[in-house]
């Protein structure tokens, strides 16, 4: 049996990841790449990336995670993202197609 606590860790260390990567590709790209505000820039650039850094910090001084671990953390993120948005996207349909027409 795999203890809670390790598994527990993992997964807040792996959200934390999914949060990063979002303040990243969609918010902080697009800015660098337009060169303009969109929604989100402020929080993402002010709260998402440093949180994170303290956070990602904290875990590896702590013992919680090493540099591996991290770098596998922040290559499975995309996927996670990305295979959470499809499955929302599928549940949104599958309710739209199931309401009542107005």
């Amino acid at each position: 049996m795999v203890p809670l606590v390790p598994v527990a860790s993992i997964a807040l260390l792996e959200a934390q990841a999914a949060i990063a990567f979002n303040a990243f590709v969609p918010h902080l790209a697009l800015f660098v790449r337009q060169r303009r505000y969109n929604p989100w820039l402020v929080s993402a650039a002010l709260l998402s990336v440093p949180f994170s850094i303290v956070f990602f910090r904290g875990a590896l001084v702590a013992g919680q995670v090493q540099p591996n671990g991290l770098l596998l953390m922040f290559v499975v993120a995309p996927v996670v993202m990305a295979g959470s948005a499809c499955a929302a996207l599928r549940v949104g349909r599958l309710l739209v197609a199931r309401s009542p027409a107005r």
